[in-house]
């Protein structure tokens, strides 16, 4: 797929992202390979089935996406008993609260630091091994081209992912949840013993500072105001300092707000680029990344294949996706 990207469409002047979600098929039976419970958002529930790690070629002029590579999540012996402890903590968390039970918060008094261990979730691992086979591989046969960014859902705007992106000298471009913990760089001035203070004041959503106002906008129905500033996200990137974009909606009839808060590794860029790129998840003028897998699904027998074993099932997924490669490569080109 990268070598007919390479023939057919790269262009030295356009601006590429890449772009990454993950894509759950429902499965029956019991039989195919990779086969479990995986999360739909179509179906607002875990469902049986298989998933796919996708990774995607943005233009960012057009909005065209070019899938390049794809790779089947695949739960070990690791990852179902990780699964099924998280499931009983929660259980018995739930069951203490309506006992009236009080659990202690924080860890053990005498409890030693963890060792740092990578991501040990099967998602982490399906996007390592694809996105090294899809960088490297556009590293070698599309040499001139540079692509900056890689954008992510919420799900996947952690520091292990910034971490594999930092090492191909990638930015991150993703968004945190609206209850997201953010925190000003410290200011004051610190104590000459001790360790520097680094985090500051956290922020609230609802008192930003005029300083950091970027643009108002006002219509009919809402008044939209767009904030940039840089801060830490302590329980998710610790000390590295993000890139920060906030939204805050006003609703002209009620007053009710709706706030959204993206962010990027990348201190330097500016707030409407980054919200640009990210909405090219979404882009209306050409294919995107949330509609790639719907199209292969309804064009290319995604949805619709019998195999189960390993080999036959990751030929076919792959010759789906190859042949929309190929379709988007035709209607790139008459367009």
């Amino acid at each position: 797929r990268v070598h007919i990207f390479g023939h057919f469409c790269v262009d030295g002047e356009r601006v590429y992202i890449y772009i990454a979600d993950e894509s759950v098929e429902g499965k029956s039976g019991n039989s195919s390979h990779g086969l479990s419970k995986f999360y739909s958002s179509i179906a607002a529930k875990a469902i049986n089935g298989v998933c796919f790690f996708g990774i995607s070629l943005v233009d960012v002029k057009s909005g065209t996406s070019f899938v390049l590579g794809v790779q089947q999540v695949i739960y070990n012996a690791a990852d179902k008993l990780r699964i099924a402890e998280s499931k009983a903590k929660k259980a018995n968390r739930i069951q203490a609260k309506k006992e009236g039970v009080s659990t202690p918060k924080g860890r053990k008094k005498g409890t030693k630091n963890k060792v740092k261990i990578e991501n040990p979730t099967a998602s982490f691992r399906a996007f390592k091994t694809l996105f090294n086979k899809v960088t490297s591989s556009i590293t070698a046969i599309c040499p001139k081209m540079i692509v900056s960014y890689l954008v992510v859902d919420t799900a996947y705007g952690t520091l292990a992912y910034q971490e594999l992106a930092d090492a191909v000298k990638l930015h991150i471009i993703s968004k945190f949840k609206s209850v997201a913990s953010l925190y000003f760089p410290f200011e004051g001035e610190n104590n000459i013993k001790g360790r520097p203070r680094i985090y500051g004041v956290k922020i609230n959503t609802s008192l930003l500072p005029n300083s950091c106002l970027k643009q108002v906008h006002n219509d009919e129905e809402y008044k939209t105001e767009t904030y940039q500033l840089q801060a830490y996200a302590k329980n998710t990137f610790g000390q590295k300092l993000l890139n920060i974009v906030i939204q805050r909606k006003v609703r002209v009839s009620d007053g009710r707000v709706a706030t959204n808060i993206w962010f990027s590794t990348d201190l330097k860029l500016d707030f409407q680029t980054l919200l640009d790129y990210y909405s090219l998840r979404f882009h209306s003028s050409g294919c995107r990344i949330e509609f790639d897998f719907r199209d292969a699904k309804q064009h290319f027998g995604l949805s619709d294949f019998k195999n189960y074993k390993e080999e036959n099932l990751t030929n076919f997924v792959n010759l789906s996706f190859t042949m929309y490669l190929i379709a988007n490569v035709q209607l790139a080109h008459y367009r």
